[in-house]
């Protein structure tokens, strides 16, 4: 996204619920709803999982031979089973019906919230899918055991960065090119859109894959009525300068360079 736009959402008035020709939950709906079919398709991975793990018999106090056979099928990255159609790689399908929610806004001289934050933090489609399903248990509270089973762990019932991956980005090259967009570099902690419990303790490497991450109070507000500062709700102090590792290559050099060009443009606003 262009550094001018993403100064320019800023400024931009988002549209209330209650006010104005389109209600700002009937977009977070419809993008919603496309994240719960994720979830649905992530759960139904798990139960396939499940079955495969059963049928071999399995001892809880031993990994058997079969077991092992099995685990590493699946996380072969050279498996068909596991190569499966990229989430938000490829640029993010707009829907005929969000297309005419955002017509309507225009005509109203307005924005639709979740899309100026969006355009303010210079989210992609990935990393707003993220967002949206770090939130919503605070929209509803039956996702925590939803997550519980999607992780395998029901001590696990908030969202982490190892749930978003399982749910949006389930193959090991999507995995890899998507880790960046989930640590401290990432527009998402960066603009303090997700914030890891525990933050102060943190290594700051990015790998605690199953440290909570929390939205700020006034997303869930701001999104469902677009009232609130959007400047305040999404803030980059500025502080992190993603590395470049000259031994990275592929997405992860790509995903590590885009991070820091865009780090890079937000200097300049």
């Amino acid at each position: 996204m262009p550094t001018q736009e993403r100064g320019a959402a800023l400024t931009e008035e988002p549209v209330p619920a209650t006010e104005g020709p389109v209600p700002a939950t009937a977009h977070l709906t419809l993008r919603y709803a496309a994240v719960h079919r994720a979830l649905r398709a992530a759960a139904t991975r798990r139960a396939e999982h499940s079955k495969l793990l059963a049928d071999c018999e399995l001892s809880p106090y031993c990994v058997t031979d079969a077991q092992a056979e099995l685990l590493l099928d699946l996380t072969d990255p050279a498996a068909t089973h596991v190569r499966v159609p990229a989430h938000a790689l490829a640029p993010l399908a707009v829907s005929a019906e969000e297309e005419d929610l955002r017509r309507r806004a225009a005509r109203a001289e307005a924005v639709l919230p979740l899309d100026a934050l969006s355009r303010a933090a210079g989210l992609d489609g990935f990393e707003t899918d993220a967002l949206l399903l770090c939130l919503a248990p605070v929209l509803a509270p039956e996702h925590a055991l939803l997550f519980g089973y999607l992780l395998d762990d029901l001590d696990q019932r908030r969202p982490n960065a190892e749930l978003v991956l399982t749910v949006l980005a389930p193959s090991l090259d999507e995995r890899l090119a998507r880790l960046p967009c989930l640590g401290p570099y990432g527009p998402l902690r960066r603009f303090g859109l997700l914030v890891p419990e525990g933050q102060d303790s943190s290594d700051g490497s990015g790998n605690d894959l199953l440290r909570t991450l929390n939205v700020p109070p006034g997303l869930a507000s701001y999104l469902l009525d677009g009232r609130g500062d959007l400047a305040l709700l999404a803030h980059d102090p500025g502080e992190l300068s993603p590395p470049r590792p000259p031994l990275l290559g592929g997405p992860a050099l790509a995903a590590a360079t885009g991070l820091g060009n865009r780090q890079i443009g937000r200097a300049h606003l």
